[in-house]
């Protein structure tokens, strides 16, 4: 497989298709960032060419306006077919994070336009974009919608939606020593309390922001101590959510989904001493 490297560097304005590119073919090889060099199987060729060119775009910062390399370098780089590298760049296209340029190239867009609640943009992401914030206004803004949901669950909720609640977090109690599984179980946890708030728009918003989200999640609660901690703070909501009181319920939520916050702020700047006290309180 060719080592397939382009030159890169600061982009003014946007990526408008009627203006100048810049050539990946003029600049020097072998110098800047190189796509990642591995061996993908074939029948899962072209999610692997998906996430090894949005990584290799989050991983180098490439600015709005870079001119990826050429869809026939990419097709010798992973060793792939021209239809498998060109449905891999329309995937990408569909998720903003480039635009083909017919007979002028691809080149990447503006990170405002990304899909940011996509799985495969947020777990690159996560992987190498530490210093961006997607990761922490995506908990901000589910810490925001699922207060207010919490806070009408406990005004909207009837009995049978109550029980639910509480069959689902008795079942997770089981699982407070698997982290896969409780991270899994934590998200219905609280789709069950959004269901129960019958705010349709809101539901909606919430199960976009909790499928994205399920990869911090997962991450948290591999953490010693993280799952027995939820499971205590979601004791406490669903005590507020019987209770029907409303502003108990916002608040405990807001209290929960911040610890989660600051856990995962925490670990990302891997101060370990500080994740087990914040896992551990």
């Amino acid at each position: 497989m060719t080592a397939l490297s382009a030159k890169y560097g600061s982009s003014h304005g946007s990526a408008d298709p009627s203006g100048p590119v810049r050539s990946a073919e003029s600049a020097d090889l072998d110098d800047g960032p190189r796509l990642p060099t591995e061996t993908l199987a074939r029948p899962k060729m072209r999610d692997g060419v998906i996430r090894a060119i949005l990584e290799f775009i989050v991983q180098h910062h490439l600015d709005e306006g870079f001119h990826l390399p050429s869809e026939g370098e990419m097709v010798r780089h992973f060793g792939a077919s021209r239809t498998v590298v060109r449905e891999a760049l329309r995937v990408l296209e569909e998720k903003r994070v480039l635009r083909v340029l017919h007979g002028r190239g691809t080149v990447v867009t503006s990170r405002d336009e990304w899909d940011i609640l996509d799985e495969h943009v947020l777990a690159a992401d996560l992987r190498y974009g530490l210093n961006s914030r997607i990761t922490d206004e995506l908990v901000r803004t589910r810490m925001w919608v699922e207060e207010e949901l919490a806070a009408e669950a406990a005004l909207q909720a009837t009995e049978d939606e109550l029980g639910a609640i509480a069959a689902q977090l008795e079942l997770m109690r089981g699982f407070i020593a698997d982290p896969d599984t409780y991270s899994g179980m934590d998200i219905e946890y609280h789709k069950l309390i959004s269901h129960a708030s019958h705010n349709r728009v809101g539901i909606s918003v919430q199960f976009a922001l909790a499928n994205a989200v399920r990869l911090v999640r997962r991450n948290m609660h591999g953490l010693p101590g993280a799952s027995a901690r939820a499971h205590r703070d979601h004791e406490i909501i669903l005590e507020s959510l019987q209770r029907h009181d409303s502003e108990a319920a916002r608040a405990e939520v807001r209290r929960h989904i911040q610890w989660g916050r600051e856990l995962w702020r925490t670990m990302m700047s891997q101060e370990g001493d500080d994740t087990r006290r914040l896992a551990n309180p």
